[in-house]
């Protein structure tokens, strides 16, 4: 069954450079070899991914919440700088999924519509008596639309959720999104992030 790893790559949610087993930490997150991609975020004449790993040393374990998630994204300037992870909400359609999340999301815009981000999420549980233990990392281009963003994997990974929706007030910072499994069965699994400016 599948659903542990995917569910790893759900939650990485935007910019991720989710690998094909359990464990692949850091992927996509260096720059090619000639170490185009490593700028500084605020170097953006020219917007370009800042592929250096944000560390969640520090990020408070968060625990996952069942419940029922109702987008309700507003848009919203996104201002610059790193928001943590302050509560974590899926429905995998009564699948229980248990443990905590960490994470952090760097926000850097070039303009009111687009900029260069970055996010580090790890995953401590368990779903359906399978564990659930990864690390992923990534970074990216964004581009915004009303209340959607887009986004465009810029370190070499595979992107699995390139769009989703949003709500920024001032220091907060709410993500909704949604991944749909089909192994062992179809399943699509809403996702409501909520981060806190650091």
């Amino acid at each position: 069954m599948r659903f542990p790893s995917t569910l790893a790559c759900l939650a990485s949610f935007v910019l991720a450079a989710c690998g094909a087993d359990d464990g692949n930490e850091g992927s996509g997150n260096t720059s090619d070899a000639g170490g185009s991609g490593a700028g500084p975020l605020d170097t953006l004449s020219s917007p370009q991914a800042n592929c250096d790993a944000l560390d969640l040393a520090a990020a408070p374990a968060v625990p996952i919440t069942n419940a029922q998630v109702t987008p309700h994204p507003q848009g919203g300037t996104l201002v610059a700088g790193i928001f943590e992870l302050a509560s974590v909400k899926l429905y995998a359609q009564g699948i229980p999924v248990t443990g905590t999340a960490q994470a952090r999301v760097e926000i850097q815009p070039g303009s009111a519509s687009s900029g260069a981000a970055r996010v580090a999420l790890a995953l401590d549980g368990s779903a359906l008596g399978q564990s659930i233990t990864q690390d992923v990392t990534g970074a990216g281009l964004y581009t915004i639309s009303g209340s959607a963003m887009t986004v465009a994997e810029g370190c070499g990974g595979s992107n699995p959720l390139p769009a989703l929706t949003y709500t920024a007030s001032g220091t907060s910072l709410t993500l909704w999104t949604e991944y749909m499994i089909t192994d062992p069965v179809a399943i699509t699994i809403p996702i409501e992030l909520v981060l806190a400016a650091e």
